[in-house]
């Protein structure tokens, strides 16, 4: 697949430079895009977007906006600047890379495939709540598995959000996804050795010492229930469930979206391998699951 690298620069400064360097490569697709139609064209999430800062406002304004979009905060920004430009500061602490307008070509080019190369690299972070994912998830598991100390793992699963989903909307769900990230984050702030990633959609995973590990399911058990009733609509949560319309056109009555932990103590020599782990994660999410509410099973 070839990346897409859209180009800011209405004088036109950098931009004939840039494709020049880049012609070779066949890898690569250049679009120009204005101030005016930026925020609109970056909706398409291109692989790189490259500003040439001109030393005016209007510059800082539009990156600004870039940045204060949720949309577009997963688009690496890279910005070409004036040795003296007073606004390069404000670029970099706002996570742009920056780059000087004196540059050498071949110096360009490789920092622009150094940055996609670790965008790729970076891919395994969700977008939706900046939590790792399943590579490093099986990395940090890996590491665990082959040192003595015993540690657990948590299973996390949202019950019935295929409902609220479908009910509520995706960007509703989406909400909920990230308030149970940060739940588990929150409750977990002081435990340095912790290890929370996010496998996908409404799964995530916690591995962690063995220590207490009953009282943490219940403390964010009981964090969860606080908080996830600001996601329901009123009327809903009086009756304490949703009311949808399934694929047989039958009306059906939905619980409240609760949370079900699955916990696997590992200790030394317990289990052959990692594989060995994660099927009795999904036994102990299996059962945790046949209870009713937020629950957790500690296998």
């Amino acid at each position: 697949m070839k990346n897409e690298i859209y180009i800011l620069d209405e004088k036109n400064k950098v931009s004939s430079k840039i494709k020049k360097t880049f012609q070779k490569n066949e890898n690569f697709i250049f679009k120009n895009v204005t101030k005016l139609t930026i925020l609109e064209e970056i909706k398409n999430i291109p692989d790189l977007l490259i500003l040439y800062d001109d030393s005016s406002d209007d510059i800082l304004n539009v990156y600004e906006k870039i940045v204060q979009n949720y949309e577009s905060t997963i688009i690496p920004v890279l910005i070409i600047v004036s040795n003296n430009c007073p606004q390069r500061q404000t670029f970099l602490k706002n996570g742009a890379f920056c780059c000087s307008e004196n540059y050498e070509e071949e110096n360009l080019y490789y920092s622009i495939i150094n940055i996609l190369t670790l965008l790729k690299m970076n891919r395994s972070i969700n977008p939706l709540t900046g939590l790792l994912g399943n590579m490093q998830i099986q990395i940090e598991l890996q590491k665990r598995f082959y040192q003595p100390e015993e540690f657990s793992i948590l299973y996390f699963d949202l019950d019935n959000f295929k409902a609220y989903n479908d009910f509520y909307g995706f960007l509703n769900g989406d909400e909920v996804i990230r308030f149970t990230a940060t739940t588990i984050l929150n409750t977990i702030m002081d435990k340095p050795e912790a290890f929370l990633g996010h496998v996908g959609g409404d799964d995530f995973v916690l591995i962690i010492t063995t220590k207490n590990v009953k009282k943490l399911c219940e403390e964010i058990l009981k964090n969860f229930a606080q908080g996830i009733s600001d996601y329901f609509k009123e009327e809903d949560k009086k009756r304490g469930y949703i009311e949808i319309i399934n694929r047989k056109g039958i009306s059906e009555k939905i619980s409240l979206t609760t949370l079900s932990i699955g916990v696997v103590q590992v200790v030394p020599l317990k289990y052959k391998s990692i594989v060995e782990i994660s099927e009795a994660g999904a036994l102990a999410k299996h059962f945790a699951k046949t209870k009713a509410g937020n629950s957790y099973f500690v296998l």
